[in-house]
């Protein structure tokens, strides 16, 4: 259940980042995504924890990997997406 959901809050960081980099919508969707990026970063953290409570080794051995990738792939696009809202956000600002 931790991993669905997770997975269902990292797209919603992508779509609230990229929101913000289309739209400029820089400060209520770029903290909507760092927040929904986060939850889902903690909520991985529970996941292993349940495993570890349930001794499911073999489980954390097998997805580790994957799991580590995601974590960084998640953050690296959140990271990218909400750092182009900023510069667009800047530029706006700065022409006006």
């Amino acid at each position: 259940m931790y991993n669905l959901m997770s997975l269902l809050l990292g797209f919603l960081a992508w779509i609230f980042g990229g929101v913000a980099a289309i739209c400029g919508k820089f400060r209520g969707f770029s903290f909507g995504s760092f927040g929904l990026c986060g939850v889902s970063l903690v909520l991985q953290f529970y996941e292993v924890s349940r495993r570890v409570g349930l001794n499911d080794w073999s489980a954390l051995m097998d997805t580790d990997g994957v799991v580590i990738f995601a974590a960084n792939t998640l953050l690296i696009v959140t990271l990218v997406l909400n750092s182009i809202a900023l510069v667009r956000d800047w530029i706006t600002r700065k022409g006006r």
